[in-house]
C-alpha cells in the first residue's frame, strides 16, 4: 500500500508538473535525477490556519537555490506562486507546510546526462499537521535537550550554504545519531570544531549580557526564520551579532534557542545532559519568539484556486 498522509480521502491534493492527482497516485520517473542524484532544490513553508507563512520569502529563495545549481526554470516566480496557491487552496490544509521540490528533470541514467534533460520537474505536496505541531501555532518556544553529533557540517567549498538542495543525507546521518537516546535536537560542528547548524535548524545564544549571538550562515543555511529573528530583534531593540561559536559558548551561555520554518523557535534545556542556563527560556527568549510569530503572521498569503 502507497502511504497516504492525508486523513481523509481528497479528489486532488499533490501537483505535478502543474497537474494534480490524489496522494497515492502522485508518481515521479525513476530516472528523474532528484531520485538518482539529489540533483534538485526545494523548500517548505509553514501554513498557519489556512495561510501559508512569509510566503514571498520561500519562493524568493527557491529561485535563488535553483540559480545557484545552474538549474533554469521553465515557470516565472509569479506562475509558480500561482501554482503553489492554487495546489494548497485546493488540498484544504489547514495547518501544516506546503513543500515544494524542483529537479532538474528525468533524462537518461547517468550523471553526465544533465544536458539531455529536456525539462525540470516541478512537485508540490501540502503536508497536513495536527495544529498543535505547527511552528506559529504556539507563542512561546518549544523546549527540548541536544546533543552534539559527530557527523560534521559540509564544507561551504563543496556545496553554497545558500542553496537549499535536495541532497539531504549529511543531516539524515546527524539525525541518525540520535537514534536511542533522549535527544530532542543534534547540534552539528564544522570541520574547524565550530558549531555550525542544527542538523534542520540555525543555532542561537543569549549570553549573560543579554548579546545574543548567531554563527555567520558560511556552514548552514541562512533560514527564512533565522533572518525573521534577526531583523525583528534588531527592531526591538536586541544586540545581534553574527560570530563563530564554541561548543563551549553553548554550555557557558544563558540561552541556547533554535530557529527553523518547521519548528519555529525552540529553547534547548540540555546539552550532552548538561543543563543550559535555568533550562527554560528566558522573558527575553519567549518575547523575542512572539515578536517574531507576530510579523511572520501578519505576512502570511491566502490560498486562492
Amino acid at each position: 500500500m502507497v502511504w497516504n498522509p492525508f486523513e481523509s480521502d481528497r479528489e486532488t491534493c499533490v501537483s505535478i508538473n502543474g497537474e494534480l492527482h490524489p496522494p497515492e497516485e502522485a508518481t515521479v520517473s525513476v530516472f528523474d535525477r532528484n531520485f538518482l542524484y539529489g540533483d534538485g532544490v526545494f523548500d517548505s513553508m509553514p501554513i498557519h490556519d489556512g495561510d501559508v507563512i512569509l510566503f514571498d520569502r520561500h519562493v524568493d529563495r527557491l529561485f535563488r537555490s535553483a540559480k545557484g545549481i545552474q538549474l533554469e526554470l521553465t515557470q516565472t516566480k509569479a506562475e509558480l506562486k500561482s501554482e503553489l496557491m492554487r495546489t494548497a487552496a485546493r488540498s484544504g490544509v489547514e495547518y501544516g507546510a506546503l513543500r515544494v521540490m524542483i529537479s532538474r528533470g528525468a533524462g537518461p541514467p547517468g550523471i553526465v546526462n544533465a544536458d539531455r534533460v529536456p525539462e525540470p520537474t516541478v512537485v508540490i505536496v501540502p503536508i497536513p499537521k495536527p495544529p498543535e505541531d505547527v511552528a506559529y501555532a504556539h507563542d512561546t518556544p518549544s523546549t527540548g535537550d541536544a546533543r552534539i553529533v559527530s557527523t560534521r557540517a559540509i564544507s561551504p567549498d563543496s556545496i553554497d550554504s545558500k542553496i537549499k538542495s535536495c541532497n539531504y543525507l549529511i543531516n539524515a546521518l546527524a539525525e541518525r545519531e540520535l537514534a536511542g537516546t533522549d535527544a530532542d535536537f543534534g547540534i552539528m560542528l564544522d570541520h574547524d570544531g565550530y558549531v555550525a547548524e542544527e542538523f534542520v535548524s540555525n543555532v542561537f545564544v543569549r549570553d549573560e549580557d543579554g548579546a545574543i549571538r548567531t554563527p555567520p550562515p558560511t556552514h548552514a543555511l541562512n533560514g527564512i526564520t533565522r533572518q525573521l529573528l534577526i531583523e525583528v530583534g534588531r527592531e526591538e531593540g536586541y544586540e545581534i551579532s553574527e560570530t563563530r561559536l564554541t561548543p563551549y559558548d553553548l554550555y557557558s551561555a544563558t540561552d541556547v534557542f533554535l530557529t527553523a520554518s518547521a519548528r519555529g523557535i525552540s529553547s534547548v534545556s540540555t546539552i550532552n545532559d548538561q543543563q543550559i542556563g535555568d533550562g527554560e527560556p528566558s522573558g527575553a527568549v519567549i518575547d523575542l519568539s512572539r515578536a517574531a510569530l507576530e510579523h511572520a503572521l501578519e505576512h502570511a498569503a491566502t490560498p486562492i484556486e
